[in-house]
């Protein structure tokens, strides 16, 4: 495998992408019906978000994939972001993975220049070209 096959890989990815958009953001849009609830619940799902981040790398929690996150819908913790699946990495044969941050987790986030501009980057995630 060469870098033929990785601009293959790249071309089919922007293909299928390019005909989707972000929908999270929506999901935190109705869950308020106002201005101010849309805005707290958007302030839980960021610092929950941060929260599951950097606990689960701290804890060395084996998968954090995007898979594994739930979103809660209700009440005053509606927005909130948790990490369920929890595997220490002996448990689950192979060192900690590094987070995924999606194309739909910076749409909600609200992230715009230079993170949203950067064609993501590396491997599994980030940006606007991440998974």
């Amino acid at each position: 495998g060469g870098g033929g096959e990785q601009s293959a890989v790249d071309a089919a990815w922007s293909k299928v992408t390019g005909a989707l958009s972000p929908v999270l953001h929506r999901w935190l849009l109705r869950l308020g019906g106002s201005p101010a609830a849309w805005l707290a619940a958007r302030a839980r799902y960021r610092r929950s978000l941060a929260a599951v981040c950097v606990g689960g790398w701290a804890l060395g929690i084996a998968d954090r994939a995007p898979r594994h996150l739930l979103l809660d819908s209700g009440g005053a913790s509606a927005g909130e972001v948790v990490l369920c699946d929890l595997q220490a990495p002996e448990a689950a044969g192979s060192a900690p993975l590094p987070f995924r941050l999606t194309r739909e987790m910076l749409d909600a986030l609200g992230v715009d220049g230079a993170l949203r501009d950067s064609g993501g980057g590396g491997g599994g995630g980030g940006g606007a070209g991440g998974g």
